[in-house]
């Protein structure tokens, strides 16, 4: 079933979620050079999920997959966006430290988990089957690095 104007809509704020994420990363990076290692690890890996986001909705235009949004609305998504643009802002004036910084990058995280948005997608194909396994088990392991992270820095607060 071909994508409907709404779902591609979607699907593009979807992919500039993720890319803002990788932004926030680049900034925290900056902010925080002794531990731009790890800010950029998952700054890359915030532009693969983007990556595979588009390589989705590509497989919806040429109907291998579909995608069913369930209650997911556009205009959650770009709730979402403002709030991350927000956090961009709040980076760039340096209004909060660096254990709430992955506070709230960890609760952004964790409601794009608990969102299911990638659970969205169907299709038969091994292709899209390892595209969705591969989605799905890089975000749990992106927020567990995330976790990992913010746990061993706080003995150092």
């Amino acid at each position: 079933m071909p994508l409907q104007i709404y779902q591609c809509k979607m699907l593009e704020l979807m992919k500039e979620q993720e890319l803002l994420m990788a932004d926030i990363y680049l900034r925290l990076s900056e902010l925080f050079p002794e531990y731009g290692d790890v800010y950029r690890e998952m700054l890359s890996e915030e532009k693969e999920h983007a990556g595979w986001i588009d390589h989705l909705n590509k497989l919806c235009i040429a109907e291998k997959a579909s995608f069913a949004e369930g209650s997911t609305r556009t205009y959650t998504i770009s709730s979402l966006i403002k709030y991350l643009r927000d956090f961009i802002v709040q980076l760039e004036t340096k209004q909060m430290g660096h254990l709430k910084c992955l506070a709230y990058i960890i609760d952004i995280e964790q409601s794009l988990i608990e969102r299911n948005a990638f659970q969205r997608f169907t299709g038969d194909s091994l292709e899209v089957m390892k595209v969705l396994k591969i989605l799905e088990e890089s975000q749990k392991v992106h927020v567990s690095k995330i976790k990992e992270f913010m746990g061993r820095l706080k003995p150092a607060a």
